[in-house]
Protein backbone atom coordinates (compact mmCIF):
# COMPACT_ATOMS: atom_id res chain seq x y z
CA UNK A 1 0.00 0.00 0.00
CA UNK A 2 1.51 3.29 -0.99
CA UNK A 3 0.89 6.99 -0.40
CA UNK A 4 -1.06 7.26 -3.65
CA UNK A 5 -3.58 4.77 -2.32
CA UNK A 6 -4.05 6.84 0.82
CA UNK A 7 -3.33 10.36 -0.42
CA UNK A 8 -6.91 11.56 0.03
CA UNK A 9 -6.55 11.18 3.77
CA UNK A 10 -4.04 14.05 3.91
CA UNK A 11 -6.68 16.44 2.61
CA UNK A 12 -8.97 15.66 5.53
CA UNK A 13 -6.38 15.12 8.29
CA UNK A 14 -4.25 18.22 7.73
CA UNK A 15 -5.20 21.68 8.87
CA UNK A 16 -3.99 24.80 7.07
CA UNK A 17 -0.69 25.01 8.95
CA UNK A 18 0.26 21.38 8.32
CA UNK A 19 2.04 19.97 5.31
CA UNK A 20 0.10 17.21 3.50
CA UNK A 21 3.37 15.76 2.19
CA UNK A 22 4.58 15.33 5.78
CA UNK A 23 1.35 13.54 6.62
CA UNK A 24 1.74 11.26 3.59
CA UNK A 25 5.29 10.36 4.68
CA UNK A 26 4.14 9.87 8.29
CA UNK A 27 1.32 7.61 7.11
CA UNK A 28 3.54 5.66 4.75
CA UNK A 29 5.92 4.75 7.61
CA UNK A 30 3.01 3.10 9.45
CA UNK A 31 1.82 1.22 6.37
CA UNK A 32 5.36 -0.04 5.70
CA UNK A 33 5.81 -1.11 9.33
CA UNK A 34 2.49 -2.89 9.81
CA UNK A 35 1.68 -3.96 6.22
CA UNK A 36 -2.08 -4.47 6.69
CA UNK A 37 -3.33 -7.59 4.91
CA UNK A 38 -7.09 -7.04 4.98
CA UNK A 39 -9.71 -4.33 5.55
CA UNK A 40 -9.79 -4.80 9.32
CA UNK A 41 -6.02 -4.44 9.63
CA UNK A 42 -6.11 -1.44 7.28
CA UNK A 43 -8.81 0.21 9.41
CA UNK A 44 -6.78 -0.39 12.58
CA UNK A 45 -3.62 1.09 11.06
CA UNK A 46 -5.59 4.12 9.86
CA UNK A 47 -6.95 4.60 13.40
CA UNK A 48 -3.42 4.50 14.83
CA UNK A 49 -2.22 7.00 12.22
CA UNK A 50 -5.12 9.35 12.89
CA UNK A 51 -4.75 9.18 16.67
CA UNK A 52 -0.97 9.71 16.59
CA UNK A 53 -1.19 12.61 14.09
CA UNK A 54 -3.80 14.37 16.22
CA UNK A 55 -1.85 13.69 19.40
CA UNK A 56 1.26 15.31 17.93
CA UNK A 57 -0.85 18.24 16.71
CA UNK A 58 -2.19 18.78 20.22
CA UNK A 59 1.31 18.62 21.69
CA UNK A 60 2.42 21.27 19.21
CA UNK A 61 -0.62 23.39 19.96
CA UNK A 62 -0.01 23.07 23.69
CA UNK A 63 3.64 24.14 23.33
CA UNK A 64 2.70 27.04 21.03
CA UNK A 65 -0.01 28.18 23.44
CA UNK A 66 2.37 28.14 26.39
CA UNK A 67 5.04 29.99 24.39
CA UNK A 68 2.43 32.52 23.30
CA UNK A 69 1.23 33.13 26.85
CA UNK A 70 4.82 33.56 28.04
CA UNK A 71 5.51 36.06 25.25
CA UNK A 72 2.30 37.96 26.08
CA UNK A 73 3.22 38.06 29.76
CA UNK A 74 6.70 39.32 28.95
CA UNK A 75 5.40 42.07 26.67
CA UNK A 76 2.77 43.15 29.21
CA UNK A 77 5.28 43.15 32.08
CA UNK A 78 7.12 46.05 30.45
CA UNK A 79 3.97 48.21 30.25
CA UNK A 80 3.42 50.91 32.89
CA UNK A 81 1.13 49.82 35.72
CA UNK A 82 1.66 46.10 35.14
CA UNK A 83 1.75 44.02 38.30
CA UNK A 84 3.39 40.62 38.27
CA UNK A 85 0.82 39.52 40.82
CA UNK A 86 -2.24 40.56 38.83
CA UNK A 87 -4.16 37.65 37.35
CA UNK A 88 -3.43 36.96 33.71
CA UNK A 89 -6.31 37.51 31.29
CA UNK A 90 -8.09 34.29 30.37
CA UNK A 91 -6.40 32.43 27.56
CA UNK A 92 -8.40 31.25 24.56
CA UNK A 93 -9.44 27.62 24.65
CA UNK A 94 -7.73 25.26 22.25
CA UNK A 95 -11.11 24.70 20.57
CA UNK A 96 -11.42 28.38 19.71
CA UNK A 97 -7.90 28.35 18.28
CA UNK A 98 -8.69 25.41 16.00
CA UNK A 99 -12.19 26.49 14.97
CA UNK A 100 -10.98 28.79 12.13
CA UNK A 101 -8.70 26.07 10.76
CA UNK A 102 -11.46 23.47 10.91
CA UNK A 103 -13.88 25.69 9.00
CA UNK A 104 -11.27 26.03 6.24
CA UNK A 105 -11.93 22.39 5.30
CA UNK A 106 -15.49 23.34 4.38
CA UNK A 107 -14.49 26.46 2.49
CA UNK A 108 -12.84 27.22 -0.81
CA UNK A 109 -11.47 30.53 0.48
CA UNK A 110 -7.80 31.25 1.00
CA UNK A 111 -6.24 29.29 3.88
CA UNK A 112 -4.39 32.46 4.95
CA UNK A 113 -7.70 33.90 6.16
CA UNK A 114 -8.05 31.04 8.64
CA UNK A 115 -4.44 30.85 9.82
CA UNK A 116 -4.23 33.89 12.06
CA UNK A 117 -3.55 31.75 15.10
CA UNK A 118 -2.14 33.41 18.20
CA UNK A 119 -2.63 37.05 17.07
CA UNK A 120 -4.58 38.07 20.16
CA UNK A 121 -1.83 39.65 22.30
Amino acid sequence: MNALTHGLTAATMCICVENPEEFDAFQERYFEKFQPQDQIELDLVKEVISAKWRQERMWSLEAATIDFRIDCTRSKSTRPGFSRHAPAPPSPSWKSLLRPAQSKVRSEESPAKYCKCFNTC
